[in-house]
């Protein structure tokens, strides 16, 4: 893999190669680590502090040849961090505001940044990004190998190690599968096409529906944007063709229903209907945005304090235990009213502004469409998942924001050097 390719050394004004390969492999460690571990928060807290070692080692590498300047992303996750930490002022459990969240934040706020210090050259992010690929292909095919046989087709596949949410996981595999796209189709590294297929089997067994429309979606965009490309229209036709053979397959066959035909079967007779006694998840969901709803009437401007919509559900909602709202847009406005939600949304429209300029002016520059087709599908996902406080999503908001500004030259600091 190109992962591993030897990389010319550079002087100390350009950086420290071996520095940046040390960060490379903590953040491979962590990106692995807490995903495998994700239930042993001893081993998990190992890995964090791998990753949180090898930051402050690229952190203290800038200093020597950089004038550090706070980047934007990470103005932004303070921004809303700080917001949510003081909800607790006005918060209906001032306790689950303070504290629910507050060493993952943290985390993420130290992470992004790191990210953001890595990066200079679109090379450096593709880098990191196969980083974040190769993370996710060794942890799924742990799951291969420790999933027994009699339970690999029962529609939860990433579960069977660290205990994790399988909606989590089809959004890891899905970002996975549309990256792969990106390298084998408009970066002509074919090997990737086998780590694609790879991810989309697992996106399938994992029978997440929204992460098998956003795969299709997101591959979909990423080929229609990638304007260097002058068979894209003829290959989205085709793209588009077996698409439509897969859906009738998956409603046909008895295989392919079983596993994920079964869920978008329901999921289309309570769309239709507006209800369906087989589709719980989607009445529950509904009926959470509605609670959502009437939160954000009561208070409008602030909300109820952050990470609380669980706590007040709880107590006050028709459940016997307490559930978020499975939806990122409303979890925010019943946490932190429109005052929250416009310190978090701000940033996605500005990267998706940025990068549209960027990609009319740069039609060279070919990671643009792929951070283009990834923002979009963060839009989307958002509507079906909490990503506010998620390890994952945030991650990838990190390396989408990079790809803002990563150059195509050979070496070009994003940090002013300093004069030696």
């Amino acid at each position: 893999m190109s992962l591993f390719k030897k990389r010319k050394p550079v002087v100390l004004t350009e950086g420290n190669a071996l520095v940046e390969t040390i960060y490379e492999i903590c953040t491979f460690l962590l990106f692995t680590g807490y995903f495998l571990f994700y239930d042993n928060r001893g081993l998990q807290l190992a890995f964090v502090c791998i990753g949180l070692a090898g930051t402050l080692l690229l952190f203290l590498s800038k200093v020597r040849t950089s004038r550090m300047k706070i980047p934007i992303n990470t103005i932004w996750y303070l921004l809303f961090f700080v917001l949510a930490e003081l909800s607790a002022l006005w918060a209906h459990s001032p306790e689950d505001a303070a504290i629910s969240y507050l060493r993952l934040m943290m985390v993420l706020l130290v992470i992004g940044f790191g990210i953001t210090l890595y990066v200079d050259t679109t090379a450096q992010a593709e880098r990191l990004i196969k980083v974040f690929v190769f993370s996710a292909f060794v942890f799924s095919a742990v799951q291969f190998f420790f999933t027994p046989l009699d339970d690999l087709l029962n529609g939860f596949f990433g579960s069977a190690v660290g205990d994790n949410n399988t909606n989590n996981y089809g959004y890891i595999v899905s970002v996975c599968t549309i990256i792969t796209v990106y390298f084998a189709y408009v970066k002509n590294q074919k090997s990737y096409y086998f780590f694609a297929l790879f991810f989309i089997v697992c996106c399938f067994l994992s029978s997440s529906r929204k992460s098998l429309i956003i795969t299709f979606v997101g591959v979909f965009l990423l080929v229609l944007f990638s304007s260097s490309k002058k068979n894209r229209f003829f290959h989205i036709f085709i793209g588009l063709l077996f698409a439509v053979i897969f859906v009738i397959l998956m409603f046909e066959d008895e295989f392919l229903y079983n596993i994920i035909g079964n869920r978008f079967d329901s999921m289309l007779k309570f769309l239709i209907s507006g209800y369906n006694p087989k589709e719980t998840s989607m009445s529950l969901r509904a009926y959470f945005i509605e609670f959502a709803k009437i939160l954000l009437r009561e208070k409008p401007l602030l909300g109820h304090g952050f990470a609380n919509f669980l706590t007040i559900i709880a107590s006050e909602g028709d459940l016997d235990m307490g559930y978020t709202t499975h939806n990122n847009y409303w979890e925010i406005l019943a946490d932190l009213g429109v005052v929250g939600f416009i310190t978090y949304y701000w940033f996605y429209l500005f990267i998706s502004i940025k990068l549209i300029i960027k990609m009319l002016k740069e039609k060279d520059n070919t990671i643009i469409p792929l951070a283009l087709a990834l923002i979009i599908s963060q839009f989307a996902v958002e509507y079906g998942l909490i990503t506010m406080a998620s390890f994952y999503p945030q991650i990838v908001m990190s390396l989408i924001y990079v790809c803002t500004y990563a150059s195509n030259s050979q070496r070009k600091f994003h940090y002013s050097p300093t004069k030696m």
